[in-house]
C-alpha cells in the first residue's frame, strides 16, 4: 500500500479552489500525528539484569556503559536486584524518562546525577539498594520519594517536599530544602536545612549544621559546629 507524499496532498489542485485550505490542513494534521505516533512508539526500556545492553559491557553482576546518549525522551532504564550500572560520565534524568531500580541494585555515576526533574510516578527506586555519585548530586524540584543509601561529592536535596529513605554521606556540604524527610542518618561536612526539615536518624556534620526553623534530629548530632535558626528547631 502507498501513499501520495505530504506535499502532493499539500498543494494539489487549484490553490484558489474552495475547501483548499482546508485539505492543506488536513493534510498537516495528519503528518503530525504520524509524526507524534512515530515518537510514542519510539520510546524503549533498557532492562540490566544479565541480559546483553546496546553500548555496555557486562562483566559478572556490573554492566558499564558510557553516558546514555541514546536514551529517548520518554525512555526508561530499570536495573535488576543484585546488579550494578556503573555510568562513566555526567547522567540528567528528564521528567518523562524513567528510573526503576530493584531490590539491592546499584547505581554508580562517575559523574554528577540530576534526577531533579524527572516525574515523580517514573521514579521507582523503593528496593532498598544504593545510589554512588562521584560529583554532584540533586533531586526534588518535584515531590519525589526513593529508598536508597546514597553517597555523593556533595548533595542538593529538595525544593519541593522530598522522602528518602536511606541514609546519606557526603564528602562535602548537603543542602536539604524544605518540607524534606530523610530516614536515615546523615554525614557531610555542612549540612544545612530549609523550613522544615525532618532527620530521623544521626546527624555528622565535621563543619557545621545549621537548622531551620522547625526542624527536627532524631538521632545523635556530631558537628563541630551548631546552628539553631529557631527555638522550634529541635534535637
Amino acid at each position: 500500500m502507498s501513499f501520495p507524499s505530504f506535499f502532493a496532498v499539500l498543494f494539489a489542485g487549484d490553490p484558489l479552489r474552495s475547501g483548499a485550505p482546508a485539505r492543506r490542513l488536513a493534510a498537516l494534521a495528519f503528518l503530525l500525528a504520524g509524526l507524534l505516533g512515530c515518537a510514542f512508539a519510539q520510546a524503549a526500556v533498557y532492562t540490566f539484569n544479565g541480559l546483553p545492553v546496546d553500548s555496555c559491557t557486562l562483566q559478572g553482576n556490573l554492566y558499564t556503559c558510557p553516558y546514555p546518549a541514546y536514551l529517548e525522551a520518554t525512555d526508561s532504564v530499570v536495573i535488576g536486584s543484585a546488579y550494578t550500572l556503573k555510568v562513566t560520565n555526567n547522567v540528567t534524568v528528564t521528567y518523562n524518562q524513567g528510573l526503576t531500580m530493584a531490590a539491592g541494585a546499584k547505581l554508580i555515576v562517575t559523574g554528577n546525577l540530576n534526577i531533579k526533574g524527572i516525574n515523580p510516578a517514573n521514579l521507582k527506586v523503593t528496593g532498598g539498594g544504593s545510589i554512588e555519585v562521584g560529583g554532584h548530586f540533586s533531586m526534588g524540584d518535584l515531590r519525589q520519594t526513593l529508598s536508597a543509601d546514597i553517597s555523593a561529592a556533595s548533595m542538593h536535596l529538595g525544593t519541593d517536599a522530598i522522602t528518602i529513605n536511606g541514609n546519606l554521606n557526603s564528602k562535602g556540604a548537603i543542602a536539604i530544602g524544605s518540607y524534606a524527610r530523610i530516614n536515615g542518618n546523615v554525614s557531610a561536612t555542612v549540612v544545612t536545612t530549609g523550613s522544615p526539615v525532618s532527620i530521623s536518624g544521626n546527624v555528622t556534620a565535621t563543619q557545621s549544621l545549621s537548622l531551620a526553623s522547625g526542624s527536627t534530629v532524631g538521632g545523635d548530632v556530631d558537628t563541630g559546629s551548631l546552628v539553631l535558626e529557631s527555638s522550634e528547631a529541635l534535637i
